[in-house]
């Protein structure tokens, strides 16, 4: 068995326990990177060597999105995991007797400090976000610190005005094949109760009423996705 051949079973059993979104990332990986680079090395006899200069290769490569540089070292990073994975489940599986990228540094990532908003620039974003669909999911990203997609993903069954609490239950996602697509977190800790102060149920209360007025207008267009944001038609965002 080649690590080609390996790769891509593995990769294709683990369909029902990855998010959409990831399994079609480890597939660009695999494709695009593994399985050129180290596909054709019997399985049995991949070396820590041959990892590391597929590592080298991959650092010296342009990128394979169009845009200007070489590969960045967070998409080696993410293709040793993937990699490093694989191969552990080989040994579990008794395929191989250890681990080769046990025995290669796993490759830095580089990591962008992000800057967060000032108080004075978040009340001018949402000054200047007033009136529009986006209003609610930038004032609920601000005072809740929910990711993107759970902003989007979040539904009025969701809400509790009563306790003031919000439950993240899913989060909305792109898929290539479905387009948007709800999806339920993946770890315990990404499923949250969340408490909630007056700022943030007043944005709720008036993104409701304001629903109800886009309901009227779109009529029989309506889509009734029970999303706390969306666009005019009801529709994700």
């Amino acid at each position: 068995m080649t690590v080609a051949e390996y790769l891509r079973e593995w990769h294709r059993v683990r369909e029902e326990r990855l998010s959409e979104s990831a399994w079609h990332r480890y597939r660009g990986l695999i494709e695009q990177w593994l399985v050129p680079l180290l596909g054709s090395v019997p399985l049995a006899k991949l070396q820590p060597l041959q990892i590391e200069q597929a590592y080298e290769t991959m650092r010296k490569s342009p990128r394979k999105d169009g845009r200007p540089g070489t590969v960045s070292p967070t998409t080696v990073h993410h293709a040793h995991c993937v990699l490093h994975k694989a191969l552990r489940d080989a040994v579990k599986k008794r395929l191989i007797p250890y681990n080769p990228a046990d025995a290669v540094e796993a490759p830095r990532r580089k990591r962008k400090e992000p800057r967060a908003y000032t108080e004075e620039e978040v009340n001018r974003l949402l000054a200047a976000a007033e009136g529009t669909r986006l209003y609610a999911p930038i004032a609920l990203a601000a005072y809740t610190d929910m990711r993107l997609g759970e902003v989007l993903g979040l539904r009025w069954e969701d809400v509790d005005f009563e306790d003031a609490t919000i439950f993240v239950r899913r989060a909305l996602k792109r898929s290539k094949e479905r387009g948007l697509v709800l999806e339920e977190p993946k770890t315990a800790k990404s499923r949250r109760r969340i408490e909630i102060g007056p700022d943030t149920i007043a944005v709720l209360k008036r993104q409701k009423k304001l629903q109800a007025e886009w309901r009227l207008k779109a009529g029989p267009a309506w889509q009734d996705t029970g999303l706390v944001c969306t666009m005019e038609d009801g529709s994700p965002v």
